[in-house]
């Protein structure tokens, strides 16, 4: 798997969207005044630099770990901040396996944390756990795809009170 692919979930954080009510699928909201806000969050990572750490057996196997840091961008290309990455290979193989992944993105009103397990491929989901600043309590999904030119596309969903 492309280190590329998990610098992306780095992207889990930035300015906010626009904002929409969940309600039941009958159309209507069963807390009306707890009515939680999605964001949407549309971002690009790029990786500027990393490595690894290639515990024994020799080559990719489990218990290798690897780290990146790189920045963060809206699709237009404006920088919106930067990011850390590590990730640990927990099971399999770097084609088919299974691994952890912590990032964290820091922004200019505050950090965003995500983690989860996932599958060794270039798409894939992960949790948004919390953040700091405007971003504490966040709560959400990211979900990672290759972009152009070496970068990663993150879809950033992230729910909280209006």
């Amino acid at each position: 798997m492309s280190r590329r692919a998990l610098l992306a979930a780095a992207a889990a954080a930035l300015a906010p969207a626009g904002a929409i009510a969940v309600a039941h699928a009958d159309g209507s909201n069963p807390h009306p005044r707890a009515a939680r806000a999605v964001r949407t969050l549309e971002l690009v990572a790029r990786a500027t630099g990393g490595g690894a750490v290639d515990n024994k057996p020799q080559g990719i196997s489990p218990g290798d770990q690897f780290f990146e840091h790189g920045r963060i961008t809206d699709p237009a290309g404006r920088r919106l901040g930067s990011f850390t990455l590590t990730t640990e290979l927990v099971a399999g193989t770097a084609s088919h396996g299974s691994e952890q992944s912590t990032v964290i993105v820091f922004l200019h009103g505050g950090q965003l944390v995500t983690t989860g397990g996932h599958a060794t491929v270039a798409r894939f989901s992960m949790a948004v756990v919390g953040g700091t600043g405007r971003y504490a309590g966040a709560r959400g999904t990211v979900h990672i795809v290759p972009g152009p030119h070496g970068s990663e596309r993150a879809t950033v969903r992230l729910a909280g009170p209006r």
